[in-house]
């Protein structure tokens, strides 16, 4: 079965969802966190995009990946831990169906 994808106009809280759950994911990370990036079609002021904030946040050592996973897993309710995500991959926060924030680890 098709999966029905859902594009919206801008909403400015997207803005504001990130730099929230960058805050929380940088308080996570500690000095292990470069910085944290909103990626995607949400972060471009004006345009509409699937209703989901992709954020990237970067580290310094990915071999801490375990721990960050550990820390990670509250903030991304309902989200399976996957073997794409310890290799680098991403987490969807919320349903996984119908997510409304994704983080990618760099």
């Amino acid at each position: 079965m098709a999966r029905k994808i859902e594009v919206v106009d801008y909403r400015p809280e997207w803005a504001d969802m990130f730099q929230s759950e960058s805050k929380k994911i940088r308080s996570i990370l500690g000095k292990n966190c470069k910085a944290v990036y909103h990626i995607g079609s949400t972060s471009v002021k004006g345009m509409p995009a699937k209703p989901i904030i992709d954020i990237m946040p970067v580290v310094r050592d990915i071999s801490l990946v375990t721990h960050i996973i550990k820390n990670l897993k509250p903030l991304v309710m309902n989200a399976e831990v996957n073997s794409a995500f310890q290799a680098g991959g991403s987490m969807p926060k919320g349903a996984i169906t119908a997510p409304t924030i994704s983080i990618s680890l760099s």
